[in-house]
């Protein structure tokens, strides 16, 4: 049956525990984060676990070292014996994706997760006064200069001091959006989850994070964003954007598809040749005419 996030959690724990990880905490933070993603798959689309989902894409199990295994050399391996199939045999695997099941051409506007260390995020939640708003004013102007300049460094330096003296959803999303023209994401997401929290219609932070998750290539999420800021503001400019993004939705579904009924065409195929394969197991074991070889006289 399958384990629930607590049960995975503890197995994964015991594991790097059992690897020599000498530091409990690390075991302990290891156990945690998986839980919480099992309880919330959706959770490993938050910027902070974009290493995380970079690790889990890439990484593969190596093969263990056969001369560490002496031991069980004369056992066969379990994935090597299949009871359904005549003599243990081990079914085909699933075929292949093919190539029209993948990524259909190179794409310039993806960009690797940025990871770097957030900046100052000040507090969404602070109660903004007329003299806080005043005092962040002169930071806003020298901002809006340097970006008209092309000075982007600079002028995240200034709105990030906006956002400490006064934050509003507005300056949340400025900044987020020149981090997306710097190809940060994440950093442009973190933005934007910031102004959404103070204010959910904020077309500008929809249409930036759209724009941020087709960066990431993360083509459901970008579309959802971008139809929701397009519907509150539209502009030509993000609606090209939406329009690649709506195609790339199109591609992802139609390889879901093929997948989804290739795997079930594989089953089927499976699932037949258990059948063939208990059927002949049947008949050889059971199949002595008046009962088992030599022993005809017994019984009477």
């Amino acid at each position: 049956s399958p384990r629930t996030g607590e049960e995975g959690a503890s197995i994964v724990g015991r594991t790097l525990a059992d690897m020599g990880l000498k530091k409990p905490e690390l075991v302990q933070a290891a156990k945690d984060l998986v839980a919480e993603v099992e309880s919330d798959p959706s959770l490993i689309h938050d910027p902070q676990l974009a290493f995380l989902k970079s690790f889990l894409k890439a990484f593969r199990i190596p093969q263990i070292d056969d001369e560490s295994d002496d031991d069980f050399d004369d056992m066969p391996d379990l994935e090597d014996v299949n009871p359904g199939m005549p003599g243990g045999a081990q079914p085909p695997p699933p075929p292949p994706a093919d190539e029209s099941e993948e990524e259909d051409e190179e794409d310039p506007g993806r960009v690797e997760p940025d990871e770097d260390e957030p900046v100052d995020m000040g507090d969404p939640s602070v109660e903004v006064t007329d003299e806080m708003r005043e005092q962040a004013t002169p930071f806003k102007m020298q901002a809006i200069e340097l970006l008209e300049a092309g000075d982007l460094q600079g002028a995240i330096s200034k709105y990030t001091e906006v956002i400490k003296l006064a934050p509003s959803a507005l300056a949340y999303a400025k900044r987020g959006a020149i981090f997306a023209r710097l190809k940060k994401p994440n950093a442009a997401i973190r933005d934007c989850n910031a102004a959404l929290s103070m204010n959910a219609d904020s077309a500008s932070a929809l249409k930036c994070r759209g724009k941020a998750y087709r960066q990431l290539g993360e083509w459901e999420l970008a579309q959802a964003d971008l139809a929701a800021g397009q519907r509150i503001d539209f502009d030509e400019e993000t609606e090209e954007v939406n329009k690649f993004v709506g195609t790339k939705v199109h591609q992802l579904h139609v390889r879901k598809q093929k997948r989804a009924a290739r795997d079930k065409k594989w089953r089927e195929e499976q699932a037949k040749r258990q059948a063939a394969g208990s059927s002949t197991g049947a008949g050889s074991s059971g199949g002595f005419p008046g009962g088992m070889p030599g022993m005809g006289g017994m019984g009477g």
